[in-house]
């Protein structure tokens, strides 16, 4: 994963990298963030993902802060 900005969450992308070929595979969607991820197996990975946004003091304008909507 790469960016980085301490007031918010922007430039988080993430990206692979097939060596030695040194081709890069853009993986975030316009608009998005990535916070982490972890792998499943040797082939799959799931990602926390989200919106862009600049930081708030507030914490429910914060993304972390913010209920799920179903």
């Amino acid at each position: 994963m790469g960016g980085r900005n301490v007031f918010g969450f922007k430039n988080k992308d993430m990206k692979v990298t097939e060596l030695p070929a040194y081709h890069t595979l853009s993986l975030t969607p316009p608009n998005f963030a990535e916070m982490g991820f972890t792998w499943v197996d040797d082939s799959s990975l799931i990602v926390s993902r989200v919106h862009e946004s600049e930081w708030s003091n507030d914490p429910l304008k914060r993304q972390m802060g913010k209920p799920n909507k179903k």
